[in-house]
Protein backbone atom coordinates (compact mmCIF):
# COMPACT_ATOMS: atom_id res chain seq x y z
CA UNK A 1 0.00 0.00 0.00
CA UNK A 2 0.98 3.79 0.07
CA UNK A 3 2.07 4.26 -3.26
CA UNK A 4 0.02 2.83 -6.63
CA UNK A 5 1.29 0.49 -9.06
CA UNK A 6 1.48 0.86 -12.52
CA UNK A 7 -0.78 -1.51 -14.71
CA UNK A 8 0.90 -3.97 -17.01
CA UNK A 9 1.37 -2.14 -20.51
CA UNK A 10 -1.23 -3.69 -23.26
CA UNK A 11 -0.75 -7.17 -24.42
CA UNK A 12 0.78 -7.75 -27.93
CA UNK A 13 -1.66 -9.42 -30.55
CA UNK A 14 0.88 -9.98 -32.82
CA UNK A 15 2.41 -13.41 -33.08
CA UNK A 16 5.28 -13.66 -30.61
CA UNK A 17 8.61 -12.58 -32.14
CA UNK A 18 11.01 -15.15 -30.99
CA UNK A 19 8.73 -17.08 -34.34
CA UNK A 20 10.50 -15.95 -37.17
CA UNK A 21 8.54 -13.59 -40.04
CA UNK A 22 10.36 -12.16 -42.74
CA UNK A 23 11.34 -8.63 -41.50
CA UNK A 24 8.02 -8.01 -39.44
CA UNK A 25 9.33 -8.50 -35.92
CA UNK A 26 9.81 -5.31 -33.87
CA UNK A 27 12.31 -4.43 -30.75
CA UNK A 28 12.19 -6.41 -28.01
CA UNK A 29 12.99 -5.35 -24.67
CA UNK A 30 14.45 -7.37 -21.76
CA UNK A 31 13.42 -6.54 -18.03
CA UNK A 32 13.45 -8.01 -15.23
CA UNK A 33 10.29 -9.70 -13.96
CA UNK A 34 7.90 -7.48 -12.05
CA UNK A 35 9.68 -4.44 -14.03
CA UNK A 36 7.48 -4.46 -16.78
CA UNK A 37 5.31 -1.86 -16.00
CA UNK A 38 8.03 0.33 -14.97
CA UNK A 39 10.06 0.15 -17.92
CA UNK A 40 6.91 0.55 -20.19
CA UNK A 41 6.60 3.75 -18.41
CA UNK A 42 10.12 4.81 -19.17
CA UNK A 43 9.73 3.85 -23.02
CA UNK A 44 6.74 6.21 -23.21
CA UNK A 45 7.98 9.14 -21.88
CA UNK A 46 11.05 8.31 -24.23
CA UNK A 47 8.03 8.23 -27.10
CA UNK A 48 7.71 4.42 -27.76
CA UNK A 49 4.57 2.57 -26.79
CA UNK A 50 5.46 -1.09 -25.48
CA UNK A 51 3.46 -3.87 -25.32
CA UNK A 52 3.73 -6.66 -22.93
CA UNK A 53 4.82 -9.99 -24.61
CA UNK A 54 5.56 -12.14 -21.74
CA UNK A 55 7.45 -12.23 -18.25
CA UNK A 56 10.33 -9.47 -18.86
CA UNK A 57 9.55 -9.38 -22.10
CA UNK A 58 7.83 -5.63 -24.05
CA UNK A 59 7.72 -5.24 -27.52
CA UNK A 60 7.83 -2.20 -29.01
CA UNK A 61 6.14 -2.59 -32.34
CA UNK A 62 6.63 1.08 -33.83
CA UNK A 63 9.98 1.14 -33.64
CA UNK A 64 11.98 0.01 -36.54
CA UNK A 65 15.81 -0.92 -36.22
CA UNK A 66 16.71 2.67 -36.06
CA UNK A 67 15.26 2.96 -32.59
CA UNK A 68 17.88 -0.03 -30.97
CA UNK A 69 20.59 2.51 -30.07
CA UNK A 70 17.93 5.30 -28.31
CA UNK A 71 16.41 1.92 -26.48
CA UNK A 72 19.50 0.39 -25.44
CA UNK A 73 20.94 3.64 -24.17
CA UNK A 74 18.59 6.19 -22.56
CA UNK A 75 16.26 4.15 -20.53
CA UNK A 76 17.29 3.43 -16.72
CA UNK A 77 16.11 0.02 -16.12
CA UNK A 78 15.67 -1.40 -19.64
CA UNK A 79 18.15 -4.08 -19.76
CA UNK A 80 18.72 -4.83 -23.78
CA UNK A 81 16.93 -4.24 -26.76
CA UNK A 82 17.77 -6.38 -30.05
CA UNK A 83 15.76 -6.61 -32.87
CA UNK A 84 14.77 -10.72 -34.15
CA UNK A 85 14.59 -10.23 -38.38
CA UNK A 86 13.22 -13.74 -39.87
CA UNK A 87 14.74 -15.01 -42.40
Amino acid sequence: TGEPTLPLPPVFSAPDPWIPEPLANPPVVSCAAGFEPVVAEELHELGYTAHYLKPAKLVVPAAGPEACPALNFYPHTVHRVYLLLGK
